[in-house]
Formats: C-alpha cells, structure tokens, sequence
C-alpha cells in the first residue's frame, strides 16, 4: 500500500546491564528478594536455568530471607527443574515446600497444585489426582480450598478427554462453594467444555443454560458473557430448537448496550433463518445491521457480504451481483477488494454455467481497461463485465445514514464516517467527495490515513478498479505542478479526482 509520505521511526536501544554473584558469600550480601528476580531472568536458557535453581537453593536456606521471598524462591526452583525436564526433583522440591510452610494452606494448596501439574506433564495422571485428593481429604480448609482442588481434578480429566469424570467433579466444585459465583461459574466452564469435547448437545444446553443465570455471569467479562450467549443460541440451533433460538437472539439484541455488539445477534438470528430457508426474513434481519446499528461500522462489511450470501442461497443471482458491487467497493484494503473480485466472479459463473465473464471480471480488475499492454485502444482492451450492473436499492438503509450524517459532527472522522454511509448505499461519487473533504480537513497525524482512504477506497470505487492509482498519489504528493514546481511546464500534472466527480 503506497502512502503519501514516509514516517521514519527512530528506535532508541538502552541496554540493561545486570550480572549474577556466583560465589554464595557475594549472594548473601543481596536481599533475597532481588536474588530471587534474579533467578527468574535466568530461566529463558538451559545453562542459566542450573544457575537458577543454586540461587533459589540459596535463598531457600538462608535464615534472613523472609518467607514470601522463600516460597517465590520454591516457585522459581520448580520451574527451573521443570524446564531442565527434572520432573522427579520438582516434585521433591514442591513437597519440601509443602513441608516448609506447615500452617499456611495457601502455599499448601499452590504446592499440591503445582505436584499434580507436574505429573499431569509427565502423563502420570494418576498420581496427580492422587495428590489433590489427599488434599481434599485431609488439607483443604474451607468451601473454597476444597472447591479449588475438585476443578483441577476435573481438568484434568477434561485434559484426559474423560468427559463424564470431568462433568462428575465439576459438579462437586460447585457444591463444596455454591455460594461462590466465580467458583460455580468456572466450574461450569469445565461443563461446558466437557459436554462440548463429548459432542452432546443436551449436556451442553443445560450447562450452557446454568452459566447463563445472572448470579453466575455476573462476575464474568462483557466479551465473555456474549461469547456463553452466542454459544447456547448456536446449541439452540445445531439441535433444530429455531424458535427458541430466535427469541434468544432477540433478548440479546435488546439487553445489548454496544451496537456492534447488538449488530452481531442481528447476525446470528440471520444466520437461524437461513438454516430455516427463511431467506427474506434473513435479508431484513441483516438489514437490521444498517437501519438499527448505523454506528457500527466495522459490522458492515460482514453484514453486506452475508446479503450477497444470502441471495445466493436464494438463488437470486442479479441480485446478488447488484450487492457485490456493494462489497467491492467497501472493501477498506487490497486483500478484501480481492477477494469481493473473486466473490463476484464465482456469482458469474454460477449464473452463467460457464467460466467466460467470470474469467473476464477477473482480468478486468488484474489489469485494468488498458489491458496487459497497459496501452489503451489496442487489441488487447478490457470491458468491465459488472458495467452495466446497477446498484442495489436500499431505502431504509438510505433513510438510517441521512439521519446519521446529520448527527456525525464536522471534522476528518465525521467526514470519513459519511464516505462509508455512501459506499454502503452504493453511491462512490459522493463517498468520494467526502473522502477527499476528509483529506482537506486532515492533521498532520491523520493525513496517511486519509489519503489512502481518499485513493485505495474512494477513487477506487468512482472509477470502478484498482489499477493505475499510482497517477492518483503521484497528484497527492507533487500537485499540479508536478515535481519541479512550477505551473506550465513539461511535468504539469492534470487531476484526476475531477473526472471521477462528473
């Protein structure tokens, strides 16, 4: 992608010098605490992984150090055994930590834990869940230390792809702690999962069902409640369940605060109508992307190809190229450009039961009208088989941006924003225009942006391809007069945004 400027990024290096005592006289003189972070920086290579493991030794004996830095200097030490594949010694090492701290059954639970991570590594799963267990049984104090220790042996049957035993112990997780909306709620995870992994959509609904309760999601991250939603509407429809599906993806949109968000149910209740055959109820629930959701404009793309989609299914084929256009002159990169060519390519030919006009779109936009000669009005001249095909209507659509123009504001992004909304009601002319009001208006931060925006998408989409844009930066970067300068001379430079615009 060709840009009106250059940046040159200066990178500063600055080196971190730092060496490591050898002698144990010279590492007693430091905190323990700082030989400790020590250690953990030499982990990344085998050699200095031996060296961890005598600091970390080191700080385990030393009576000074306080027993944070003693059990961070047991974490650091395992690992450093794990990594040099000392499986049998790690786990030693994290029963002497066991031993060490007696009392503190945080650092119990972390030591048991990281025990049967170390078997489970070594495939000796048995032992690991022999380790939690006799936790359970004689160590855990608490709801929540017992709860803990039932997820991870469900883990590790759900790692072991023992779905039943990991449905079974996750069910014990959640009632050691019911209580506890994050301990119920992971443990369902791993129920979801394991119905997921055992391919049994009836487990999966009922788990995914008992997440979905409000107590339990709650705690739980936006990205992750949708992702649970987006999963019990899909188990919905891999069982046929369409009308529960569709009232799901309903109760979404409506609770959705995010329009992009909100714009995704649009998708998915879409996508349950097609399964159904219910072409034209998906059409004018897609729509619904557009009309309802003007503002999310990075859900337009995917919405207009799945129109296309759609009508393609339908069996609509003028129709769907009509769309197309759409798609091709959205696309905001090369890559996607390419690949709306090839969407409506393979639209031809499904129209024509041949390969000839699909085979022309794709020559057309691989070498431009000129043709391969690149010389215009020789034998090898291209036409442009999308030339006669007119834009799709869109009404509502149209009424939803009009509206949303008025409200944008009046700067380079609101200018950008009202390019798209023409694009997207299939009219390059006056995207173009406010593309290059957008360049007009751009700060010096803004104007790469812009002017690729102006070039690779707006006069794109006005003339109808991709090829020969160079003479469209070469303007941008020199103006009329050209690179010397100076008005009237021999490298004058004509505009050709101006002929676009008629």
């Amino acid at each position: 992608m060709r840009t009106v400027w250059g940046v040159v990024g200066v990178v500063i290096a600055v080196g971190a010098v730092w060496c490591t005592a050898s002698a144990a006289g010279t590492a007693s003189t430091r905190a323990a605490g700082s030989r400790v972070d020590s250690a953990s920086r030499m982990l990344d290579t085998r050699p200095r992984q031996l060296q961890a493991a005598q600091v970390c030794e080191e700080v385990i004996a030393d009576p000074a150090a306080t027993a944070g830095d003693k059990v961070r200097a047991f974490e650091v030490l395992i690992d450093a055994l794990r990594r040099l594949d000392k499986s049998d010694d790690a786990v030693k090492a994290a029963e002497r930590m066991r031993q060490a701290f007696p009392q503190d059954k945080a650092v119990q639970q972390k030591a048991v834990f990281l025990q049967a991570d170390i078997y489970r590594e070594a495939k000796k799963d048995a032992q690991a869940q022999a380790v939690i267990q006799e936790f359970v049984k004689s160590q855990a104090e608490g709801p929540g230390a017992a709860a803990d220790a039932l997820r991870k042996v469900a883990e590790f049957h759900l790692k072991a792809k023992r779905y039943d035993e990991c449905r079974q112990e996750a069910e014990k997780a959640v009632a050691a702690d019911p209580q506890n909306a994050k301990n119920v709620s992971d443990a369902l995870y791993l129920m979801v999962d394991a119905a997921a992994g055992a391919d049994d959509q009836e487990k999966l609904l009922a788990a995914l069902g008992r997440i979905l309760d409000p107590k339990t999601l709650a705690g739980r991250e936006s990205w992750q409640q949708r992702d649970l939603r987006s999963r019990y509407g899909q188990c919905l429809r891999r069982l046929k369940r369409y009308g529960e599906a569709a009232a799901h993806y309903a109760a979404c949109e409506k609770a959705e605060t995010e329009p992009r968000a909100a714009a995704d149910w649009c998708i998915q209740a879409a996508d349950t109508l097609v399964e159904q055959g219910k072409y034209d109820e998906a059409l004018r629930a897609v729509e619904r992307v557009f009309t309802a959701y003007p503002q999310a404009t990075d859900a337009w793309s995917g919405a207009q190809r799945r129109i296309v989609e759609i009508l393609v299914k339908k069996g609509t084929y003028d129709e769907a190229l009509r769309a197309v256009r759409v798609c091709m002159d959205g696309s905001n990169d090369e890559k996607s450009f390419a690949d709306m060519v090839r969407l409506a390519a393979d639209i031809l030919r499904a129209m024509d039961k041949n390969l000839g006009r699909a085979n022309a779109l794709i020559n057309y936009h691989r070498y431009g009208p000129a043709g391969e000669d690149q010389k215009a009005g020789t034998d090898d001249d291209l036409k442009d088989p999308l030339a006669g095909v007119a834009y799709p209507s869109y009404p509502e659509r149209e009424k939803a941006f009009a509206e949303a123009r008025k409200q944008a504001g009046d700067d380079t992004r609101a200018m950008r924003y009202r390019a798209f909304t023409w694009l997207y009601c299939g009219r390059p002319k006056e995207a173009l225009r406010c593309f290059m009001d957008a360049f007009a208006r751009a700060s010096a931060d803004e104007i790469v942006l812009t002017a690729n925006d102006m070039i690779l998408i707006g006069a794109r989409a006005a003339r109808g391809y991709a090829v020969g844009l160079d003479a469209f930066y070469h303007f941008v970067n020199c103006g009329p007069a050209g690179p010397d300068g100076k008005l009237g001379t021999a490298d004058d430079l004509a505009d050709p945004f101006g002929p676009l615009l008629k």
